[in-house]
């Protein structure tokens, strides 16, 4: 009975946590770049921002993510990723022939700390803010499909576009993309969100190694 207790307390949410105190804290004591710690808290207050408002509202998000234990969901986690991996590796192999010598020397050059803040912050804070919690506002407000489609995933283009210092041309790779994410969340993971969460850490780790 410890041990279903002790497994059930590692919540995707505990984990999501527990990863932006390790790169606020982790930056600010210099094992990282001190980029990380801007990076972390801008992170950070979206997802406090995100939780503040669902415990304020009928959307109590944060409950499914507490609720649910990471390793539960880990295998499926861990499929999506690697079916989105190999998917992308093999377009890139028959766009790009060549890149199949050096796919070692690419994955080896990211650092362990740039994949681990890219799954467990970049790829989870953006899934539960861009495919959670503003689809589902704008659903309790009565907005359909298409709408809800449409609307998150251009402020899901617009986060990035700031954040890369306003590329405006992201807008054409980040829309679709958002569209997919949350085509993902309510084909295979409509509550928990777990697929669009590794699909989106599965294209950021591709970008990091192959773009």
């Amino acid at each position: 009975m410890a041990r279903k207790t002790l497994f059930a307390v590692f919540s995707i949410g505990v984990i999501v946590i527990a990863a932006q105190l390790f790169f606020l804290t982790g930056a600010g004591l210099g094992y990282f770049p001190e980029s990380y710690f801007r990076k972390s808290l801008i992170y950070f207050i979206l997802t406090l921002g995100v939780f503040g408002w669902a415990t304020t509202s009928t959307d109590k998000i944060e409950k499914a993510i507490f609720n649910t234990s990471f390793f539960k969901v880990l295998p499926k986690f861990l499929l999506a990723f690697g079916i989105t991996f190999m998917s992308l590796l093999m377009l890139k192999v028959i766009i790009e022939p060549e890149i199949l010598t050096s796919i070692s020397k690419y994955i080896g050059t990211i650092p362990w700390y740039v994949a681990v803040f890219h799954c467990f912050v970049v790829a989870f804070d953006e899934t539960l803010v861009f495919q959670g919690f503003f689809p589902n506002q704008l659903k309790s407000q009565g907005a359909g499909r298409p709408a809800i489609y449409l609307i998150s995933s251009i402020l899901f283009a617009l986060f990035h576009i700031w954040a890369a210092g306003l590329a405006w041309l992201l807008i054409l790779i980040y829309v679709p993309l958002g569209i997919f994410f949350l085509y993902s969340r309510y084909k295979w993971s409509p509550v928990i969100m777990i697929v669009p969460m590794a699909i989106h850490f599965a294209y950021n780790l591709f970008v990091l190694g192959f773009i």
